[in-house]
């Protein structure tokens, strides 16, 4: 039987092609729209357990896998692990516009062996033979960590932070406290600093994304399946100017409720536009559910989907840093 298992597991997509041919001059040719109808083949299913998804950026895809990082450019079939030290944290990945180094923002964490500056941030620049370089400490760095997939815009990295549920979580203070500020914490890219944005007032289940050219942010609460949905306009991006732009009410909750299960205990949801519309995606126990703008279930997705903030943009641009890396490889990647 542990044969038979085997086997299967190792079948080819297709009996007359080679995996590496169904794979890299088909699949990647097809649509998403055309992937999202089929299930998902044995392979990929397989890199989905293997790796995690830590950051993408112009066509790169930093992942992680057992706590070493690696980077890949799906569109030329080029992968290479990293010598980053395991003992740090990838926060997110950006191209530095001065060098047109891409780089890999990291932090360091607490309670490892003492070294200097051990609480600071990290930049490591793809290709480089440096090991990562501190920039400073961030009182708000740990949290970054479990706040989600930093938003590109502008050329800056942005996560939201609520700074009520952090103290609420790690120092136990009670509902009615008095600070229920929220703030975007928001990375220039050139300059390599931080600093703080502020943030639309929402309630405690929120999203930050971008979308047509524009920064913006969900909210909604348990009590009334309505989501907002605030936006930035570019021009009001030094002002910190925000405008409620649209009120989803979803249509008919109570019975999604009893077809797709109860809402994932922190609202997954995801906004985002194709083809000039506005579409909302929310997770309903497994599924996950398509709304438009009128909060009209559009379509719904079972098996086990989960939605993120990650976008992926494909690049054929060849980039001069892998070669660089030791153990860059080209069509021949270890996970698939």
């Amino acid at each position: 039987m542990a044969k038979a298992a085997t086997a299967a597991a190792a079948a080819p997509l297709h009996s007359g092609l080679p995996d590496e041919i169904a794979i890299w001059e088909i699949l990647v040719r097809l649509p998403p729209k055309s992937l999202l109808r089929c299930r998902a083949p044995q392979p990929v299913a397989r890199l989905a357990k293997a790796f995690y998804l830590c950051a993408s950026c112009d066509g790169l895809l930093l992942l992680s896998k057992r706590n070493q990082l690696s980077i890949c450019n799906p569109a030329t079939r080029q992968y290479a692990p990293l010598p980053a030290s395991s003992a740090f944290i990838p926060l997110g990945m950006y191209r530095h516009r001065p060098t047109g180094e891409y780089r890999i923002l990291l932090y360091k964490e607490i309670g490892l062996p003492a070294t200097d500056g051990q609480d600071a941030c990290h930049i490591f620049a793809l290709g480089s033979v440096q090991p990562p370089r501190s920039i400073g400490s961030l009182q708000e760095a740990e949290q970054l960590r479990f706040s989600g997939v930093p938003v590109p815009f502008r050329g800056n990295l942005h996560w939201h932070l609520n700074k009520h549920w952090y103290l609420q979580k790690y120092w136990y203070l009670p509902e009615n406290h008095e600070s229920r500020s929220n703030i975007i914490i928001v990375f220039d890219t050139t300059a390599e600093r931080f600093r703080e944005m502020c943030a639309p007032v929402v309630p405690d289940h929120h999203k930050l994304f971008e979308m047509d050219g524009m920064l913006g942010m969900s909210g909604f609460n348990d009590t009334w399946p309505i989501i907002d949905v605030w936006m930035m306009q570019e021009q009001d991006y030094e002002s910190e100017v925000w405008t409620l732009k649209y009120r989803v009410e979803l249509s008919n909750a109570d019975l999604l409720l009893v077809q797709f299960g109860q809402f994932v205990d922190y609202w997954n949801v995801v906004v985002a536009s194709c083809d000039g519309a506005v579409l909302v995606l929310v997770k309903f126990g497994k599924s996950v559910l398509q709304f438009d703008i009128d909060g009209k279930l559009v379509s719904f997705h079972h098996k086990d989907l989960l939605v993120t903030q990650h976008r992926l943009k494909q690049t054929l641009v060849p980039h001069t840093f892998f070669p660089r890396l030791d153990g860059h490889s080209v069509n021949a990647w270890p996970f698939i």
